[in-house]
């Protein structure tokens, strides 16, 4: 196996671990909303998935409006504007 292609193996196992922490993550967040005072079965009922997905899709919206956030905040900084 060249560098080359270990170097790529090697970043497809992080982008994987990084998905896998990011859904942990979310999950430890959005479980205590979703699950409080539910009945625990073999299935989420359909009120406990549409909570999660709705908790999943809104984590991921605010994650992603903190990083726009922050790189602008990070732009301004570097080029010496204010807000």
């Amino acid at each position: 196996m060249d560098h080359t292609t270990l170097a790529r193996n090697l970043q497809a196992i992080q982008v994987a671990v990084e998905s896998q922490k990011q859904l942990m993550e979310t999950t430890d967040f959005c479980w205590p909303i979703c699950m409080r005072n539910a009945r625990i079965g073999t299935e989420l009922d359909r009120s406990q998935k549409v909570c999660f997905s709705n908790c999943v899709v809104r984590s991921i919206d605010a994650e992603r409006m903190i990083a726009q956030r922050v790189l602008v905040a990070m732009k301004q900084s570097s080029t010496g504007e204010a807000e």
